[in-house]
């Protein structure tokens, strides 16, 4: 939770007070799938993933136009929802996003 000043009222001493509300970052969540033909890398909510695709590197967040890409050597960010990072390098592969559900089907992870 984050406190965020959202609005300000004016008391009847001419003082101002500041309204405190906590916002809950819960709705940035996404789900992913990471798979090789051998083995589930890791299945998981995550805010974020950056891939590295066969024209340049991009970046997924929730709430994403539905997608398929192939994918080129590099590393694979995950931010999960928990906060903390995860990077894995791949030599290729493709992903595929759908309805806040992401599947990325990775070769070559190290």
């Amino acid at each position: 939770m984050f406190y965020v000043s959202m609005c300000f009222k004016k008391s009847h001493m001419g003082n101002c007070c500041y309204q405190l509300s906590t916002i809950n970052y819960n709705f940035k969540k996404m789900t992913i799938t990471v798979l090789t033909p051998d083995k589930e890398i890791f299945k998981g909510e995550i805010t974020s993933v950056k891939v590295p695709g066969t024209l340049g590197q991009f970046q997924v967040l929730k709430n994403h136009a539905a997608l398929v890409s192939s994918l080129a050597k590099g590393t694979v960010y995950l931010k999960k929802a928990d906060g903390s990072l995860m990077n894995f390098g791949i030599e290729k592969g493709f992903i595929e996003v759908l309805n806040n559900e992401v599947s990325l089907l990775v070769q070559g992870v190290n």
